[in-house]
Parts: C-alpha cells; structure tokens; sequence
C-alpha cells in the first residue's frame, strides 16, 4: 500500500538534517568525479604536496622490504633443486624467468627511451639527466649497437650527455647518429680480458675502456653483447668494489638452458649481481627473438645500483 504525502510534508522531509547532508555529500562526490575534466576528457589530478610524498630513501627502504619477500619466495621454491632434487627450469608451472622478478621499484618516473621496438630501453629517473646536469655532462655507455641507434639518438636530444660506444660487429653508428659529435664510436668488443682474437676483432674490459676515457663513474650502461653479458660483468664484478654504474639496461641470453646445471650457473650469477646491490625494476620478453624465431631465452632487464652516491638514490 502506498501512502501519499503533501506537498507541505514533503517539503518539511526535503529540510530534514539527514536528507542535506546525504545531498550535500551526493554533490561533492559528483564535482570530484566530473567537475575537473580537462578539454581532452580526462580527469584532471593533484600531484601530492612535499608532505605527503615519501622521500627516494623512504621509497627505498620500502622496495627493499618488498623486493627482498620477493627473493624469500624464490628461495622456498628452489629448497629442492639446492639440494639435488630433479629439476625442470621450463616446467609449465614456474619457467625460467619468472624465478628472476623485476620487483623493485624505481623510485622515479620509468620511461622507455629509443624505439618501441628492439632498440629502446628502459629507463629509470630520466628526467633528473635533463634536469641535472648544467654542470656536468652526463656519461652514457652503449655497449652493442648493431643497426638501431635510436636509444642514443634520444638521449643526445634531450640530455647534455655524451656517449661512448662499442661495437666491433659494426663500423658505425646507424642514421644520424654516425655524425653526432657527442656520440664516440669504438669498433671494439666488450668482454672478461683485454686481447685481440683469432679474427682480429679487439676486445677490452669496462675497466679499461673508464680509464682510457678517464671516467669514474657511468650514469646509464646499455648493454647488448649476445651472451658476452656474463663474461663482462664478471669481470666488473671482480674488478670494482662498487659496480661503476647508477642503472643498467642490459639483454640477457639464456645459454644452454634446457641443462639443469646451466640453471645453476646463471642463478648464482644473478644473486652475484643482487649481493653487488643491483636490484631489477623491469623486465620483458624479447618479442624479436619470441615472434621471429620462438624462443623465450631472450629478456630485457633494467636494473637500479643501491650502492654508491648517485641521481638515483637523492630526491
């Protein structure tokens, strides 16, 4: 049964504290969601105050915590391979990668500099390169360039960087890169040991590569060498107590990977790098090498260094 009211209640209910309020609060929610649009049709947004936003070192603390459950995890699904049980590093359940999370944080804006496509990378706290440096000229290395140069096409455009980079499979930087003046090209390899090999290519170290361009420090390291990566940072690895270098971008290649033992190598070469303070903070599929040829042993990894004093560990 419905009963009627009159106009006079009605109005009297309308004047009602409950019913202001729940219209008052209907409106506001109302103009938060749609008065603040901007022309393009998304809503507009406050970026939070300096009070409310966590300093990089607060940040950093909360990824470590973070990133370290997320080796702890790791940990617990390996008890039985540590201990000889039998073990398939591509079972269905948990492939290869998946054992090696990017689940750090960059504490700045990541943004992918270069090509959408093989070329670009990656990269942690851009924007504090176009910011910082009146006073210095950032250092970029590049090591395998092969025929994309976009990578450092864009960072010579939007940085007072300079680049060095190496690559004896090739005799020049690709496109307008070749004729950059900021742009050093060596027809040089990356590896383990300073020598000349069989086919007469040349190969050195980064730590002989740093003196040589007088350099102490690195602030982004781009790195594409086709398996030479293990070699090579080893290498650093023994030849620096701290790893000279504030991010790397680095592809690496599984080798033999349907071998149980080369699981093991490669898992400590990894927890090499994470007891040297690199903690990653993206990864991805290589899709050239997935959809061209379909192999899933090819993944890009960008990676921050916790040790030293750099951009990225300041606010």
């Amino acid at each position: 049964m419905v009963v009627s009211s009159s106009p006079l209640e009605t109005g009297r209910q309308l004047l009602r504290p409950r019913f202001i309020v729940a219209v008052a609060f209907v409106l506001s929610l109302s103009w938060i969601m749609f008065a603040h649009h901007e022309e393009s049709g998304l809503p507009s947004f406050r970026m939070p105050t300096r009070q409310t936003r966590k300093t990089v070192a607060e940040s950093l603390v909360l990824h470590e915590k973070i990133y370290q459950k997320s080796v702890k995890s790791r940990n617990e699904r390996l008890v039985g391979f540590r201990k000889g049980e039998s073990f398939n590093a591509w079972d269905g359940w948990m492939p290869w990668w998946w054992y090696f999370q990017a689940a750090f944080t960059c504490p700045h804006e990541i943004e992918r500099i270069g090509s959408y496509s093989d070329g670009g990378k990656w990269v942690c706290g851009f924007s504090k390169l176009e910011e910082e440096n009146e006073g210095r000229k950032c250092v970029v290395y590049s090591l395998g360039v092969f025929g994309d140069s976009s990578f450092e096409t864009e960072v010579t455009a939007r940085t007072n960087c300079e680049i060095w980079a190496y690559d004896a499979s090739v005799s020049q930087m690709a496109g307008e890169a070749a004729n950059n003046p900021r742009i050093h090209f060596n027809k040089v390899f990356i590896g383990d040991q300073d020598k000349v090999d069989e086919n007469g290519a040349v190969w050195k170290t980064l730590k002989t590569i740093m003196k040589e361009n007088g350099h102490e420090w690195i602030d982004i390291l781009k790195m594409d060498i086709e398996t030479s990566e293990y070699a090579s940072l080893d290498a650093m690895m023994n030849g620096f107590e701290v790893l000279p270098f504030s991010q790397i971008q680095i592809e690496l290649h599984l080798v033999d990977d349907k071998n149980p033992e080369s699981f093991r190598k490669f898992l400590a070469w990894f927890e090499r790098l994470e007891k040297f303070h690199l903690r990653p903070f993206w990864n991805e599929f290589n899709l050239v090498a997935l959809l061209a040829h379909n192999l899933m042993t090819v993944c890009e990894f960008s990676f921050i260094n916790l040790a030293g004093d750099h951009y990225l560990l300041r606010d």
